[in-house]
Parts: C-alpha cells; structure tokens; sequence
C-alpha cells in the first residue's frame, strides 16, 4: 500500500501543474508560433516560484497557489465552449493542499467567475451543467469531510494510545516503586529479626563452666532450632560442663516445641554438658511429663540460683570421681 504525506501530494500536484502549463504553452507556441506567449510564460513563472516557496517549507504558499489557479480558471476559461473539465482543477487542489472551506470558496469562485463573464448565459449557465458541477463539488466535499474524518479518528486513537502507554508506564513505574519499598522493607525485617534472634536468648556466664540461658515468650519449633544452634555453639567454644535452662519468662510451648526442647537437650548432653531446667511452670512441667521425658535427661531446680548452688560442690569435683 503507497502511503504518501499532504505535503508530498502537495508537491507532487505542483510539478504535474507545472508540467500541464508548460505543455499548454508549448502547444501555443506550436499552434500560433511566437505571436503571444508572454501571458502563459508569466503564469507559469508565478507557478514554478509558488511551487518553489512551497519546496522550500513556506506553508501558506499552498493557499497562495490555490486562489491563483482559481483566479485563472475564473478569468480565462473560454466562457463560449461547453463546460470544460479545466473548472475542477481549483476544487480539487483544494481538496488535497487545503480544507472542506477551501473546496466551497474555490468552486463558488472559479465558476462563478465564468458565469459573471457569460452574462450567466451559454453552456455554464444550463441547470444540468449546474446541477452536475454541483454534484461533483459535493462529492469532493464529501471525499474531504470523510478524510478528515478519518484523520481526526487517528489522531484520537493516538492520543489515547499515548495517554494509556503514559498510564501503563506510570502504573509500571508504581509498582517497581512499591515492589523497590517492599523489597527495602523486607531486608530491613530480616535484619532486624536476626538482630532479635542473636539477642533474644543471651547465653550468660555465671561461674566457671556454668551458663545461664534464660528462655522468654512464646517457643515454637523454629524459634528452639535457633536456640538451640546458639547454645550448642556457645558450649562448644566455652567448654562449658552445666547450662542452667530457665523457663520463668516462657508464656507459651506447643507440643511440638517441647519436643524440640527435649531434643537440645540430648544434643547438649552429647557435647558433655549437663542441663538443668529451673523456674518451670506448673502447666510445662505437665507438658513434658506427658511427653514420657527421661529424667537422666536433665536435672531441676526452682530458682537459677538454686541450680548454680546445686552444681558448685559436683562440678569442682574431677570428672574420674563421677
């Protein structure tokens, strides 16, 4: 499919007309040899400098090149002949250089400019010649309203195209704005939750050998794994021989976590280390007994400080007295 641009048609029209009336005046020349061909030699001087103005990106030359078209077809159409075709010439230079206006004003001047001429007599003034004229004026205003028809439906749709690729973009630009947030708010969680993890179940020295790890809050089975890392590797590293287990802040311990609870401590005693629970509530002293706990597993006590008392006399001992 050609697809061309105003101006090139515009321009494209500008060199056939200058072609046209070169010819014309050729034909002159040859018919009537040299008597008279300065009129047509200025008209297409004054074609060929609107059609250059206009090449050269001046816009209102094509108005210019318009009226003067039509001037000429209104002053020197033969007004005796039938009808001649030459009368469409400015409607349809209209129709691609200008507006539906323009259309009407060209029609109305050029052959209006014959009938003045006529006397509004001969050939130009029969209804049928009228009528006709008429007909193929409004069938050209009909071809220029559905173009521009046509040309505003496009503009629109591109401005809305551009308004919905300018929401999408903003909304796009949203989203990686709230998922940037989010994901600076997910990182900041994590860190403060490994800062809650390393600080919420502080393993403190006491004695020689002997660490205090107070447990608080709710314990669920993640929550004892992390303990549990914790303790063991602070028992590695101190070669500690007793861990005081203090359960006196703990609100809350599922099944599932007590059993966990039971398993640290295996794994505590694995490393050599004896443990000894202390402050144990009524309800989890319940909750392990029914759990069938193994009482090798683990020693009691009511207070820290009781537990700490318990254990001097044993852990001054050598370990070949045991």
């Amino acid at each position: 499919m050609l697809r061309i641009t105003q101006r090139q048609a515009t321009l494209a029209l500008l060199v056939l007309l200058n072609i046209m009336t070169a010819a014309i005046d050729a034909v002159i020349i040859i018919r009537n040899g040299w008597q008279n061909p300065l009129l047509m030699g200025v008209i297409l001087l004054i074609l060929c400098g609107i059609s250059v103005a206009y090449w050269r990106g001046i816009e209102w030359s094509r108005w210019l090149i318009v009226g003067f078209v039509t001037l000429i077809c209104a002053g020197f159409v033969d007004k005796t002949q039938p009808v001649n075709l030459v009368t469409l010439i400015p409607p349809v230079m209209a129709l691609i250089m200008g507006s539906s206006t323009a259309v009407i004003i060209s029609a109305v001047v050029g052959y209006g400019g014959i009938l003045v001429r006529a006397n509004f007599t001969g050939s130009y003034a029969a209804v049928d010649n009228l009528v006709a004229y008429a007909l193929l004026i409004a069938a050209i205003l009909l071809i220029r309203t559905i173009s521009e028809t046509n040309l505003l439906t496009l503009q629109d749709t591109i401005s809305k195209s551009d308004g919905e690729q300018r929401r999408i973009k903003a909304q796009s630009t949203l989203m990686r704005n709230q998922a940037d947030a989010l994901l600076k708010q997910n990182q900041e969680q994590q860190r403060l939750l490994a800062l809650v993890e390393t600080l919420e179940t502080p393993a403190v020295t006491i004695a020689a050998n002997v660490l205090l790890a107070p447990l608080v809050g709710a314990l669920d089975p993640k929550r004892v794994e992390q303990i549990q890392k914790r303790l063991l590797a602070n028992i590695h590293r101190q070669r500690t021989r007793l861990l005081i287990l203090d359960l006196a802040g703990v609100r809350e311990l599922s099944n599932e976590a007590a059993e966990k609870v039971i398993v640290m401590m295996q794994a505590i005693r694995l490393l050599g280390c004896e443990v000894t629970v202390t402050s144990a509530s009524a309800e989890i002293a319940m909750q392990f007994g029914d759990l069938g706990v193994d009482r090798e597993l683990f020693q009691t006590a009511q207070t820290p400080q009781i537990a700490l008392e318990q254990s001097i006399y044993s852990l001054s001992k050598p370990q070949f007295d045991k």
